[in-house]
Formats: C-alpha cells, structure tokens, sequence
C-alpha cells in the first residue's frame, strides 16, 4: 500500500508564488495602494520565514513609502481585529495560511 504525500510548494521567491494572488476578505483601499501593499508582502515573505519579521519590514517598508499616519501590521492564523484606522488604509487578506491585516492609524 504507497502513501501518497502532498508535493510540498515552491519557495516563497519562486515565479509561481508572486503569481498567487491573495485572497481579500475586506478591502478599503484604493486598487493602486492595494497592489502596492500586496506586492510589498509578497517581498516581506520572500525575505523572511517568521512573521514578525515580515511584519517588521512591510511596516517598515510602508511608513518609509507612505510617511503620514503610522501602519499596522498583524499576521497570523485564526485572529480577528477590531480597530480604529484612517479610512481607505485597511486591507485584511489571506496568502496561504497565513493572515494579513495591514492598516494605517491618522496622524495626530
């Protein structure tokens, strides 16, 4: 009796995994900031394995690109968000497994 196991996915910088597209649960962002965001997330998990760290740079990558206000960044499995943000800066989507709400709080 063979036991057939699932083949396992190509590396995060591979050609297959930046033509995924992300499955969007909420968006209130414009198309351009949007794919921006989707594209910076895409590098942040080309570049690292832990989620913090991918948070740590699509954050970082956002506030040094979009300076005004202060973006968030939650990734994980299974979570919900509840908060306050500026409107249209607030996406909450999923790429594989893993859970994306990016959103940017005004500036005060």
């Amino acid at each position: 009796m063979e036991i057939h196991s699932q083949p396992e996915l190509p590396p995060f910088e591979t050609k297959f995994h930046l033509e995924r597209h992300p499955i969007i649960k909420y968006n209130d962002m414009p198309d351009r900031l949007k794919k921006d965001v989707i594209t910076i997330t895409h590098k942040g998990m080309a570049k690292y394995h832990e989620e913090s760290e991918m948070a740590a740079y699509i954050k970082a990558t956002l506030d040094r690109k979009y300076p005004a206000g202060s973006w968030q960044v939650f990734i994980g499995r299974n979570f919900g968000v509840s908060c306050c943000y500026e409107i249209g800066k607030y996406i909450y989507f999923y790429i594989g497994q893993h859970g994306f709400v990016i959103y940017r709080t005004g500036a005060i």
